[in-house]
């Protein structure tokens, strides 16, 4: 693809942003796609776990967002 199509694409994401959700909370790959997400400011990343959890993760792979820019669904949480 090329840069101006990502380009307008990010301009388009910017004006309009929409939740992505990241199940693979596990890998450091999604943690610091959803932490370019935000930065980025094109989407508003979703995260799949505990804020709790997801914040040790995020600090193990030396990363240190804010966490209140993320939604959070725990899957572990029985009344799902």
């Amino acid at each position: 693809m090329s840069e101006r199509f990502i380009k307008l694409v990010k301009i388009k994401a910017k004006t309009d942003p929409r939740k992505v959700l990241f199940p693979e909370t596990e890998d450091d790959r999604t943690l610091h796609a959803a932490c370019r997400i935000i930065e980025e400011a094109t989407a508003i990343p979703v995260l799949l776990g505990t804020r709790e959890k997801l914040a040790k993760r995020f600090q193990h792979c030396g990363l240190s967002p804010d966490m209140d820019m993320f939604l959070y669904i725990n899957h572990e949480d029985p009344a799902l």
